[in-house]
This record gives C-alpha cells, sequence and structure tokens, in this order.
C-alpha cells in the first residue's frame, strides 16, 4: 500500500503555508471565501489544498492542467513555492519535495527514502525513480486517489459507443502493453536469429561458391605448374641485364651540383625581386606623393582667387543686398593670407615637378636579370627531375630484376613442394567445403525451430494488438466487475433498483444501462429524475473509480471526492454518506470536499478552508489532533 503521511509546503497557490498530517476517518472539507461577495465556498482553496498539492508534488501537473509552470506560485510572494509529501510505501519512509520559483533550490524535485537521497541531476531522472516507488503512472494516480464529480459523472449521457471508450480510457493497459512490448522484443530477437541464420547461409553459400570455384583455379594451376619446367639461362639473362644497370651508376654527384647552382641562382633572384619590390614599393609612395600635392596645389589656387576676388570685386550682402565695404584691417589680413597662399603654391609646385622628375627615373618593369636568373632556376630544376627520374626507374629496374631472379631461382629450388602445396591446398578448402555444407544444413534445421517459436510470439503480439481480441476479452471482464460492484452500490444509494450494463457484442458494438426495480419492472434512463440520474451516475462512477483501483492493482490509504453532491437532496446525500462511512473500514483517511451544507451534519469531522485577502489557511475544527492550523 502506497501511504500518504502528510503534506507540507509554502507559497503554493493561495496558500502561504499549510502542514496536516493525513488523518483516518470520513472527513468533509467545507470552504469560506471572503474574497468573493458572489462566492460561499467556492474558490476557498480546498481542491488546491487537498487535490492540487498532492498531484503537483508527485507528478508535476495539477488536476486540471496548468497553463504555465509557474501558476502554481503564489500571486503575492511570487517565489518560495514547495510542496512535500511524505508517504509510507513498504515499511519505507518516501520523503518527495518539488519547487518552483524557490530562492535556495530553484525549480527542482527532490527524493529522500529512509533518510537517504534519491535525487538525480535531471528533474526527469528523479521523476522515473519517483514513479518506480508509487509504482503507477502519473495520469492513473490522479484517478487512484481523487474522485472528482465532473469525471464521469455524465455516464448516463454518454453515447453507447462512447462509454465503451471512457471505460477504455479508465483501464490501465500498461501491463498489456507491457507484456506486448515484452512479445515485441521476444519476437525482434527470433527474427534477428532467423534473419542472422539466414545471412549466415547467404554468406555460406557465397563462401561455398566462392572455394569450389578457387578449387577449380588451384586445380588448373597445379596441372599449369605440373607441366612448367625451368632453365637457368633465364636467369642468366636477368643477371646479366642487372650488371649492365650496376655498371651505371647513378647521378648523385651531377644532381648535388645542379642543387648547389640551384641554390646560388635562387638567392641572386630573391635578391633582385627584392630590389625591384623596393622599386615598385617606391614608385607607388612617390605617386601618392604626387597625387596630395596636386591637391594642395588646387586648393591653394582656389584660395588666391578667392582672396583675389575679396580685394579686387565689389562683395554684396546676401541678406539685404547693400555693397560690403571691406576696413583696411580686413583688406590687410586678406594680403597677408594672399601672400602665405602664393608662397604655399610656389613651394608645391616645386616639389611636384621634383616628384615626376624622380617617377620619371624609375623603372616599374622586372630586369632582364631578373628573367634570365628565373629561366636559369627553371632549366636547372627540369634537368634535376629528369636526373632523378631516370635513377628511380633505374632503381626499380633493378628491384624487379632481383625480384624476378629470386622468383625463378625460388621457383626452380621448391618445384616439388609448392606442387605438394597445390595439393594441401586444395585437400583443405575441399574440408572446409564439407564443413560449411553442414554448417548449412544445420542452420536450416535451427531456422526450422525458430520460425517455430517466432510464429507463437508473433500470434501473442498480434492478440495484443488493436486488431487482437484482447481489448474485448478485458471489457467483458471490466463489466463484470462493474455489475458485480454495481449490486453494492445502488443497494446502498439507488433503493429498490438495481443497475447493469450490458455487454458489447459483434452485432451490437455499445453498452446499455438496465434499471430494474423489485417489481421487474425496467426503466430508461431518459425516464429518471435529475436526482435520481445523479445517483445512478455515482453507483456508476464510484464502480469505474474501484475498477481503475483494481485493475492498476494499487491501493492507497487516501480517497479524496471533489464535488459529488450536486443535484442530491438531502436523502441521497445521507446515504451517500453511510456508504462512504461503510468504505472507510477499506479507505482508511476519506476527504469529501464539498459547498453543499446539507452534507455538513451528516459527517461530524469538519475541515474548513478559508480565504480572505487572496490567502487561504485550513483550520481543523473537530476530531482534530493536528495541534493548531495552517496559517496564512
Amino acid at each position: 500500500m502506497l501511504q500518504i503521511v502528510s503534506v507540507k509546503g509554502e507559497n503554493f497557490r493561495s496558500f502561504k503555508k499549510f502542514d496536516f498530517q493525513i488523518k483516518e476517518g470520513l472527513w468533509v472539507v467545507k470552504g469560506a471565501n471572503k474574497d468573493d461577495s458572489a462566492s460561499d465556498s467556492n474558490g476557498s482553496g480546498k481542491s488546491t489544498l487537498f487535490c492540487d498539492s498532492i498531484i503537483w508534488c508527485l507528478t508535476g501537473n495539477t488536476v486540471n492542467g496548468v497553463d504555465s509552470e509557474d501558476d502554481v506560485v503564489n500571486l503575492k510572494t511570487k517565489k518560495d513555492c514547495f510542496v512535500e509529501v511524505t508517504i509510507n510505501s513498504d515499511d519505507h519512509i518516501v520523503k518527495v519535495m518539488r519547487t518552483r520559483k524557490h530562492s535556495q533550490y530553484k525549480n527542482n524535485l527532490f527524493l529522500d527514502v529512509d533518510g537517504q537521497s534519491l535525487s538525480a541531476h535531471r528533474i526527469k531522472d528523479t521523476q522515473d525513480r519517483v514513479n518506480q516507488i508509487i509504482k503507477i503512472s502519473p495520469a492513473l494516480l490522479k484517478s487512484t486517489i481523487i474522485m472528482a464529480g465532473d469525471i464521469s459523472n455524465r455516464f448516463s449521457e454518454l453515447t453507447p459507443k462512447d462509454r465503451i471508450a471512457l471505460l477504455e480510457s479508465v483501464r490501465d493497459y500498461k501491463v498489456w502493453s507491457d507484456f506486448r512490448e515484452e512479445s515485441k522484443t521476444s519476437l525482434n530477437q527470433y527474427i534477428s536469429q532467423i534473419e542472422n541464420l539466414k545471412a549466415s547461409n547467404a554468406n555460406s553459400e557465397g563462401q561455398l561458391t566462392a572455394i569450389s570455384d578457387f578449387v577449380d583455379r588451384l586445380s588448373k594451376d597445379y596441372m599449369s605448374e605440373k607441366e612448367k619446367t625451368f632453365s637457368d639461362n633465364e636467369v642468366v639473362v636477368l643477371e646479366s641485364e642487372l650488371n649492365q644497370l650496376i655498371a651505371l651508376g647513378d647521378s648523385k654527384d651531377e644532381i648535388d651540383n645542379l642543387s648547389k647552382e640551384l641554390n646560388e641562382k635562387n638567392v641572386l633572384a630573391s635578391e633582385a625581386t627584392e630590389q625591384h619590390n623596393k622599386a615598385v614599393k617606391e614608385l607607388d609612395n612617390l605617386y601618392s606623393e604626387g597625387s596630395k600635392l596636386k591637391f594642395t596645389i588646387q586648393n591653394a589656387q582656389n584660395n588666391i582667387k578667392q582672396y583675389g576676388d575679396l580685394l579686387t570685386k565689389d562683395n554684396v550682402c546676401p541678406t539685404c543686398g547693400q555693397k560690403v565695404v571691406l576696413s583696411e584691417e580686413k583688406k590687410m589680413e586678406l594680403l597677408r593670407n594672399l601672400t602665405v597662399t602664393k608662397k604655399s603654391l610656389l613651394e608645391a609646385v616645386a616639389k611636384e615637378k621634383d616628384v615626376v622628375s624622380k617617377i620619371s627615373t624609375i623603372s616599374i618593369g622586372e630586369p632582364e636579370e631578373l628573367i634570365e636568373l628565373r629561366n636559369a632556376i627553371t632549366n636547372i630544376s627540369l634537368k634535376i627531375q629528369e636526373l632523378s627520374f631516370k635513377d628511380k626507374s633505374v632503381k626499380d629496374r633493378v628491384i624487379a630484376l632481383n625480384q624476378n631472379i629470386k622468383v625463378l631461382k625460388d621457383n626452380i629450388a621448391s618445384h616439388s613442394v609448392r606442387l605438394e602445396n597445390f595439393v594441401n591446398q586444395i585437400n583443405l578448402y575441399k574440408q572446409q567445403i564439407t564443413t560449411i555444407k553442414e554448417s548449412i544444413q544445420n542452420n536450416n534445421k535451427a531456422l526450422i525451430e525458430l520460425e517455430d517459436e517466432r510464429g507463437a510470439y508473433q500470434f501473442f503480439y498480434d492478440s495484443l494488438g488493436p486488431k487482437g481480441n484482447l481489448r474485448p476479452y478485458l471489457l467483458r471482464k471490466d463489466i463484470a466487475y462493474l455489475n458485480k460492484v454495481l449490486q453494492y452500490y445502488s443497494a446502498r444509494l439507488y433503493s429498490g433498483c438495481s443497475i447493469k450494463l450490458t455487454v458489447p457484442t459483434v452485432e451490437s458494438n455499445k453498452i446499455d444501462i438496465i434499471i430494474e426495480n423489485t417489481n421487474g419492472l425496467v426503466k430508461s434512463v431518459s425516464m429518471l429524475s435529475k436526482g435520481e440520474r445523479k445517483r445512478l451516475d455515482l453507483c456508476i462512477q464510484f464502480a469505474i473509480y474501484d475498477l481503475v483501483r483494481s485493475t492498476a492493482m494499487f491501493d492507497t490509504n487516501i480517497l479524496i471526492l471533489d464535488e459529488i453532491f450536486e443535484s442530491l437532496d438531502v436523502a441521497g446525500i445521507n446515504h451517500v454518506v453511510t456508504m462512504l462511512e461503510e468504505r472507510s473500514e477499506v479507505i482508511p483517511s476519506i476527504y469529501v470536499i464539498t459547498h453543499n451544507p446539507n452534507a455538513y451534519g451528516l459527517i461530524p469531522r469538519q475541515i474548513l478552508v478559508s480565504k480572505n485577502n487572496d490567502i487561504s489557511k485550513v483550520v481543523f475544527k473537530s476530531g482534530d489532533d493536528n495541534n493548531g492550523k495552517t496559517e496564512a
């Protein structure tokens, strides 16, 4: 059993702080929302505290989901949100704490078992470990500890086919899916083994063909070799050619001399190139200086004209059109500027002539000496390549001759040995052919056995698939279970009537609801009052809840019922409460969240959740041994 011991947290939604123990017995949770005059208890934080806090801590989501992960953080504090759930699982104390926008822990998930941290580096990995301890999927966990009034209370309003879909959605098919995946894994293993054996056979067949062909070639080579005769004259001819090539020597000395000359020419060419580059750079600098001087001359000429015009021409004010008369002081200033500018102009003209003269003395073409050096370098390099190629050709030929001479001598010396080797090789490959044929035969026998095993797993895999017969079987089994527990719930919530669900068939793929009274009269759902339909749906809802817990092979100490009394009169609520008191013998802690005041007097253990100024708190009003309350 998964036993939830306590829940505590801070800055979770409307709660600033809460800390309470899960208590045994049947409890009613009521609310008081002082922030909304149009509401009595709605929005006080009942579902937040008893549903969302637990589900969010253990799964990372709330009952109805969130638009943003930060939606769980208190709107006033806007930080330091956490919820910690303490669980007794298989005699191990498990603490799970989830944080959001926390100053110390950031956004994180922590797992502690018997005082030892089992938290992983990633939240996802820690969540996987939590799921392993809980032994149920996050989605199914919600529906096994919480039964909300809107989960299946419209079962009677669903179409017969939609009822099938609903029942299939509440069953945990994970076990069967796991079985199918296991069978798929085994099936794939057998398929892989079969493919490997077939590939091995194909490879063996290829080897068999290749070896057989090779044996044929060896046999022909053996006969050819057997007919060969070897002569010493062939060796003598090759050795004579070899001695002639050796006598030629190599061109090492000539190459060394040419290399030395090449290095000298490269040095001279480098020096000539450097001088040429200097001349080019100097010419570039002179051209740049000439451009600057031209600009200076042009600017001086413009200034001289401007100064002359100011001194000799009548000047008119562009604003008033009146003639401007220059003062003597201004005229003297203009004359001084004119004199200085003319001097600068003469200096610039003189410098420009000097630059032009220097440019005319510099040649930008490559010197003839440099061209000759480069041609000499090219010729020497080609000569060295030619000599090196000749030496390599001679060396290669010498190597080839030595190899040929060695082969001829070996052939002459070991002719009989080689013939014997041919025979040994042929016999060895014939043995390999026999071994390969035996391997193919054994593989074929194994293939027959593997195909039988594969067929069995294929049948199992297909049976568990969408087109198999497993889902109809499970659905029939589930409806049989529901009809059994519906007898219990209808006897307590729907006095005088029995409720039964029909089993879908091939001809009629739907689920109908049969309501039969003590007189044997059958009612249709459309004939029921609103309250009767609510009780009908509650019976089915409780039955489906039991189905979820039974199929999930999961048990826990807590059941939270959220708003299940709507549309029920006092008598109906009394029936439900009586039934819940009976169920509390099986489920130790049952919390009923409701805003229906008719339920308050029927359940003595009461919890008040109040909200004021956007802050919720919980008070254990009766049957309380929590030693206090959660404070805002």
